[in-house]
């Protein structure tokens, strides 16, 4: 051991003689060495990178497109969503139109005013004696239905009440936008 470093020390420590030039060369080397090892083992490791980087490229390419992919399909079930929701409404808005005018006809403040609201109900209707049937009972295809009126009659029956007992359940329409079969149901 003693050997080792004494022969280590030689090296660091510069001859007496003429060699302190090559102690310089020497201590130069090392330097050079000690500098190559470090930009060696740092410049690995951008070689990686850069090797890396097309691979990272496509990676990110793929997860762009199949982001825009999950994108374009939400926005297609969200499109698709609010069109079954416009088209449920239009189906039920015919059902709460007649429901309110029957509600405004139980609320009318006089007889006057309920004429009027049973007038502009039956322009929705294509005539004043369409017949009207109301559910008293239904269970599963069995369905028992009260004694059939017209609608002029119903109208006429809310406005003495002074209430609305029951709610549609079944509306069809003809080529003009009129109703031309309606079906209530008990509340």
């Amino acid at each position: 051991m003693k050997t080792i470093k004494k022969n280590y020390l030689k090296f660091l420590i510069p001859a007496k003689s003429a060699g302190s030039a090559m102690h310089f060369t020497k201590l130069l080397f090392a330097a050079i060495l000690l500098f190559g090892i470090v930009t060696a083992d740092s410049g690995c490791k951008s070689h990686k990178k850069i090797v890396a980087a097309p691979r990272d490229l496509a990676k990110e390419k793929a997860d762009a497109e199949a982001k825009k992919k999950k994108e374009m399909e939400e926005q297609e079930a969200a499109r698709k969503k609010a069109a079954d929701e416009a088209a449920a409404a239009a189906k039920k808005e015919p059902y709460d139109r007649v429901e309110k005018q029957f509600q405004t006809i139980a609320s009318a403040p006089s007889v006057t005013a309920a004429n009027d609201a049973i007038a502009d109900a039956l322009k929705s209707y294509t005539s004043a004696d369409l017949p009207l049937l109301i559910i008293i009972f239904r269970e599963g295809a069995t369905v028992d239905y009260d004694k059939p009126t017209t609608v002029g009659n119903y109208l006429a029956f809310i406005k003495d009440q002074k209430k609305s007992i029951n709610k549609v359940d079944h509306l069809e329409m003809d080529a003009n936008g009129k109703i031309k079969q309606i079906i209530l149901i008990k509340k």
